[in-house]
């Protein structure tokens, strides 16, 4: 989860490892208040959120977000039978900040 206060926009880099089985649906989530959780529409993406499978891994995914939500986070879903071999990691970077230059707490 990413606290993107100070900040307007962000970008979701999904790093995807070598995926044996299953699909791994990636969702980009937003929260006005860090405990209620919605799918962000498709206009606050830039790019599409990738199912990753065997045949578009071992690479980066980005997507970016515009959306007015203050926290983000990234949910990914197995399925598949099995759906357990997959390795990846998400990073949140946040951009365009509201004061300049941008402090870290």
């Amino acid at each position: 989860m990413t606290d993107e206060g100070g900040f307007r926009s962000a970008l979701v880099v999904i790093h995807a490892g070598a995926v044996t089985d299953g699909t791994h649906t990636v969702e980009v989530q937003d929260s006005p208040n860090g405990s209620d959780w919605t799918a962000v529409a498709d206009q606050y993406l830039q790019g599409s959120e990738p199912a990753i499978t065997s045949s578009n891994d071992d690479r980066i995914h980005e997507i970016g977000y515009t959306g007015h939500q203050r926290y983000l986070r990234v949910v990914i879903t197995p399925s598949g039978s099995p759906a357990t071999g997959g390795i990846y990691g998400a990073t949140v970077l946040l951009g365009w900040p509201r004061k300049m230059p941008p402090s870290r707490a």
